[in-house]
């Protein structure tokens, strides 16, 4: 891969559309790495798949004004005050924000309804407010001021529509995806006599404990890649381990070889009951062509069941737990067969390729009724 210069928020004067990308972390050092070493795109949003498309993007600097970031960071509410006021100032120079998480323009999208913001905004959403006044209220006040939302999730969606009352004209169904030749999906030969095991990887709302207490009623082992410590990480079980921290994306996927199921334990969150946790793990699973047992969160867009890659298990369900891996351990054929549906899933729906296409499609369409 050919290295490319670092790009920052200015715009060459030439014809074409301009696109500002905006997220809730430092995009410009996620694309430093990548430009670095060959590795998956898809943390970029994007980026690589518009430029490549013609289309002028930059990143929006993450830090700028440190005062406006710390109260954003408080607040909460309005998203991130220090990239919304630079929005605000330099709306000038771009055609439309592309935001990858659309709480980080809250702030921009109230702009964007006062008529104080020009431009549009094109954001991800893949999550909600809680169901009650409040949440209504900041929908109607803060969400619906982006231009159109690209919701991950029909649950989502129908959640966004149906309890808050966001217009079917701002809404969209989407996806997130990854970038695929970088993930190989071979299963080991018969003649590699590595044990094979469970693989739970993250940190985010996991239910560790859970999933140890089921491991323990079976004859599988359970490998744990946490980036920390967890309730009861200090007294495990001889069937389970914690693998080494610190890893690089090469040395994560080097441990899918010997897994033959992927585990996603979450302890889902009253305060965020209507989010796609777990999402990025799953679709990991999924290039990586594992079968995959998940607690059930209809919010991560996908049915693992009814798709024929996984089995939901209930929030807590110990012995959910335990059935799902007894079966995949006893089975390795289907287990197999789970998981090649899982990567021809993701070839076909979620390819990185295509989330490019849809985005760009998003994006031209946007500025194209905003122009009128």
């Amino acid at each position: 891969m050919k290295s490319r210069p670092m790009r920052g928020c200015g715009f060459a004067d030439k014809p074409g559309m301009r696109v500002v990308l905006v997220n809730n972390y430092d995009l410009a050092s996620i694309y430093e790495q990548w430009r670095r070493s060959p590795s998956p795109a898809h943390h970029l949003w994007g980026f690589d798949q518009l430029e490549q498309a013609g289309v002028e993007v930059r990143f929006l600097p993450f830090q700028g004004h440190a005062g406006l970031k710390r109260w954003g960071e408080k607040l909460k509410l309005l998203g991130d005050l220090d990239q919304c006021w630079r929005l605000f100032r330099t709306q000038g120079e771009y055609d439309v924000i592309f935001s990858a998480h659309h709480f980080t323009t809250l702030g921009a999208a109230l702009l964007r309804r006062l008529g104080l913001l020009r431009k549009p905004i094109v954001a991800v959403c893949y999550q909600s407010f809680r169901r009650g006044l409040m949440g209504k209220l900041l929908t109607r006040l803060l969400v619906a001021g982006h231009d159109r939302l690209l919701v991950i999730g029909e649950a989502t969606l129908e959640h966004v529509r149906d309890v808050h009352g966001v217009s079917d004209r701002r809404l969209k169904p989407f996806f997130w995806a990854y970038d695929l030749p970088y993930y190989d999906p071979t299963w080991p030969g018969e003649e590699d006599a590595t044990p094979r095991y469970v693989l739970a990887a993250g940190k985010t709302y996991r239910d560790y404990p859970t999933l140890i207490g089921a491991v323990k009623e079976t004859g599988a082992k359970l490998r744990i890649l946490s980036m920390g410590q967890f309730a009861g990480s200090d007294q495990l079980p001889a069937c389970v381990e914690v693998g080494p921290s610190g890893l690089d994306w090469k040395q994560v996927l080097e441990q899918y070889r010997h897994a033959f199921a992927i585990a996603i334990p979450l302890k889902l969150d009253g305060k965020k009951p209507h989010n796609a946790i777990g999402l990025t793990s799953l679709l990991e699973a999924m290039a990586m062509g594992r079968p995959i047992l998940m607690t059930r969160n209809d919010f991560v867009g996908i049915d693992i069941e009814a798709e024929g890659i996984g089995q939901w298990i209930e929030p807590g369900d110990v012995e959910g737990w335990r059935r799902g891996i007894e079966a995949l351990h006893r089975d390795p054929v289907g287990a197999r067969a789970m998981g090649e549906r899982a990567r021809r899933l993701a070839e076909s729906r979620y390819s990185y390729p295509r989330f490019g296409q849809e985005l760009l499609a998003h994006l031209r369409e946007v500025v194209s009724q905003d122009s009128r």
